[in-house]
């Protein structure tokens, strides 16, 4: 069983948007998210710019710190596919 997932459907530009939309709900930086991320700033910011395949360890890490329900992050990955 694969740990990876790849959301299908998300543009090109759109790459990264979880991590973006995360950090901009909790009202934080891009240093900031990093950190709690536990991550350092340039592999935050490849994540943030480039990232359209996630672990489950990327998408627990996510919900966690989002304070999503699991529900919200499910409607949240769908509202990004979508274009909304």
């Amino acid at each position: 069983m694969s740990s990876t997932f790849q959301i299908q459907g998300i543009p090109n530009g759109d790459a990264g948007a979880l991590y973006r939309i995360v950090r901009h709900k909790l009202g934080l930086n891009q240093t900031q998210m990093s950190a709690l991320c536990g991550l350092n700033r340039t592999n935050y910011l490849r994540r943030e710019y480039q990232k359209r395949v996630y672990t489950l360890r990327e998408l627990v890490g996510l919900q966690r710190v989002s304070d999503l329900t699991w529900l919200e992050m499910g409607q949240l990955i769908e509202s990004i596919v979508e274009g909304k």
